[in-house]
């Protein structure tokens, strides 16, 4: 998994956003400690930050779409061909018994293998996809607001997040840490 920060809105311009909220120019950075003290987010909504999500699977991709007030662009099987798609599996799987691996390795292997002979026999990307196990691997670029990002950082940092998820969720909290540690807190 690899997650590249690709721009994001400088957190003090908050500060002097919400100044006209109470008709005053002045100390940006403390106007914004203020109003994140008393719990006006929606001031955080006027910032946002960009992402690239490389190298995790359509079972984590789901869980990323399920998250209110972010957008996305999504590496497309309907468009792309996926014929040598990886496939992610989580390391729970390393500890199965033996047949039990060969069992996900020959299902996944089948997977693909249907795959590339349906788009050879002239069936198209978009509905040859059908066959491509939850496991393929994919990347996309997901925008949100400062507000969405804390939403999205607090339900899938979770220790009962799914773990794949969890992993994205604590990679952005810790770029976002280093760009506004007034929004995000310091990074540890």
């Amino acid at each position: 998994m690899k997650i590249t920060l690709e721009e994001y809105t400088n957190p003090s311009n908050l500060g002097r956003y919400a100044g006209i909220c109470y008709g005053r120019e002045g100390n940006n950075e403390k106007r914004l400690a203020h109003i994140i003290g008393v719990g006006h987010l929606s001031v955080l909504r006027f910032g946002s930050a960009v992402f690239r999500i490389e190298g995790i699977s359509r079972v984590c991709l789901a869980q990323l779409t399920r998250s209110k007030h972010l957008d996305y662009l999504v590496r497309s099987s309907r468009y792309c061909d996926e014929s040598d798609a990886l496939n992610l599996l989580p390391d729970a799987f390393d500890s199965l018994p033996f047949k039990l691996q060969s069992l996900v390795q020959t299902s996944l292997e089948n997977s693909d293998n249907i795959y590339k002979q349906l788009r050879e026999a002239g069936v198209s990307k978009q509905d040859a996809r059908y066959i491509l196990p939850q496991a393929q691997e994919t990347e996309l670029f997901v925008c949100g607001n400062y507000q969405a990002w804390k939403d999205f950082i607090k339900l899938r940092s979770s220790a009962s997040a799914q773990i794949e998820v969890r992993e994205v969720a604590l990679a952005i909290e810790k770029e976002l840490q280093q760009i506004a540690p007034i929004i995000f807190g310091e990074a540890q």
